[in-house]
């Protein structure tokens, strides 16, 4: 007379264990997902590049959605918008025969080992010997804030005429501002200028949230977008485009284009 509720009970029992084995598995596997998907926007070692090249960072949202307003050479070549690309973002000598256009984010950590393995010995070689220049473009698109302050106040910097010199800062210190999650405040902001030598600091926090410095950036999103910039880092010289851009590949690229 005994056994019928024992067998209710077992049977209760292994639902139990059941419905807690589902749920766990589903936890274990959203933990996995979410982990996977940190990894690869804020810890550098995953794959967020996607269909993209090894060593880039697929471009998504404001980037790859953003409005055409710069014109661009029907092959790819040069934007002419001068408000995406100032003086100051140019490397080199604004006349070199060569141009090398470079789409970066700053918090994007493939842009941090293009800065560190290909962008020294570029300057040190065909930008000093006057054969290339180099054109840097800013896009905002692995942070929704962090990028955007990074390439605001690299802006700034280069108003002062130290653009190359914040740029390298950002890029140095990216590993760690992505271990903080990609935050950027005025302060880190500050650093960075003051590391970079930037001479007026007072000018330059009053110039982080000038509406033509942040038009700049929207509107070298929208080059990005009307020349198709499939993913950071993405190089272009004299309008062709280098999808893998190692140092032999970008070189390779020069030297066909000289």
């Amino acid at each position: 007379m005994m056994q019928q509720p024992q067998s209710s009970s077992s049977s209760r029992d292994r639902r139990l264990v059941l419905i807690v084995s589902i749920a766990a598995a589903v936890v274990i596997a959203i933990a996995v997902i979410a982990g996977l998907w940190l990894g690869g926007v804020f810890g550098g070692d995953g794959d967020d590049a996607g269909a993209a090249p090894a060593g880039t960072a697929e471009v998504e949202g404001p980037v790859a959605d953003g409005d055409a307003g710069a014109d661009a050479d029907a092959d790819g070549g040069a934007a002419v918008d001068p408000a995406a690309t100032p003086d100051y973002m140019i490397v080199g000598d604004p006349a070199a025969p060569v141009v090398v256009d470079v789409y970066i984010d700053y918090l994007c950590p493939y842009c941090s080992v293009f800065a560190a393995d290909v962008e020294p010995h570029l300057e040190s070689g065909v930008v000093e010997s006057g054969e290339a220049n180099v054109v840097y473009h800013d896009v905002a698109f692995v942070h929704p804030t962090g990028s955007q302050a990074l390439a605001v106040g690299a802006r700034a910097a280069g108003e002062q005429g130290f653009y190359a010199e914040f740029h390298a800062a950002a890029m140095n210190a990216q590993a760690d501002i992505r271990a903080g999650g990609g935050e950027v405040d005025e302060q880190l902001l500050v650093e960075l200028a003051e590391s970079a030598g930037v001479p007026d600091i007072e000018l330059f926090v009053s110039r982080l949230d000038a509406p033509e410095l942040v038009a700049g950036l929207e509107a070298s999103a929208a080059e990005a977008a009307e020349r198709e910039v499939p993913h950071v880092p993405y190089v272009y010289v004299n309008g062709e485009a280098v999808e893998e851009p190692t140092l032999e590949n970008v070189l390779a690229a020069i030297e066909r284009a000289g």
